[in-house]
């Protein structure tokens, strides 16, 4: 559940998290930050972030995304998973949050598909994870 933090307050982190010029461990600070409040604009404000050039950061937008379990950052999840010019590891990430998430939320049985993608040894088979979120969405 997300903390109270006034609106302006969250633009202001999110604002650091998406200042190229500021040092990584000040974004990530900020993204950490951003995280724990939680809520639609602290999600608005990493998703804000994936056109950034660092692959460690984007991979950890997709992590902390899903560490929110908010169903509202699906959509953001899903647009990373799918767009090819996301570096590999980012995909990853975002369908392993989108997977994860979505049975947290609700509560589906573990399919045939899923068990069978479970079996993979490659688990950044970007063809799998789009199937299954095409199926879970």
């Amino acid at each position: 559940m997300p903390i109270t933090v006034e609106k302006d307050k969250v633009v202001a982190v999110g604002d650091i998290l998406n200042d190229r010029r500021r040092s990584l461990a000040d974004r990530f600070r900020a993204l950490f930050t951003l995280r724990n409040i939680g809520g639609q604009t602290a999600i608005d404000c990493i998703t804000a972030c994936f056109s950034d050039p660092s692959a460690l950061l984007k991979h950890e937008l997709a992590y902390c995304l899903g560490q929110m379990q908010d169903t509202y950052a699906t959509p953001a999840l899903v647009t990373v998973l799918k767009d090819v010019t996301q570096e590999p590891m980012v995909r990853h990430e975002a369908g392993i949050m989108l997977f994860v998430n979505t049975f947290i939320h609700q509560n589906c049985r573990v399919t045939d598909r899923e068990r069978q993608y479970k079996q993979q040894t490659d688990t950044c088979n970007m063809q799998s994870l789009l199937v299954l979120s095409k199926n879970i969405i």
